[in-house]
């Protein structure tokens, strides 16, 4: 996986950068596809960055994304998943 090479290959003071720069690039693919009704092309870019991800806003705002993304897509037991972590955040 690219993501986690370039993070493991970096110097300790860029990872977190490098980590961060990563993590905007695919949200901003992600956000594009959710706004080009691309929604179920959408969910495993979000899910990858919420997997990847250390910063609780981000895992937040994805959080929040999935579980709207689900509910559209008709995924209930998902979306409720989803709702269920966000209250535990």
């Amino acid at each position: 996986d690219n993501f986690r090479n370039a993070i493991t290959a970096a110097a300790p003071s860029d990872k977190s950068r490098i980590q961060g720069d990563v993590t905007n690039l695919y949200m901003s693919e992600a956000d594009t596809l959710f706004k080009n009704g691309n929604m179920s092309k959408a969910v495993p870019v979000y899910e990858r960055i919420l997997k990847n991800t250390k910063d609780d806003s981000t895992k937040k705002k994805v959080t929040e994304r999935l579980m709207i993304l689900f509910e559209k897509l008709g995924k209930i037991p998902e979306s409720m998943r989803m709702k269920d972590s966000l209250s535990k955040m």
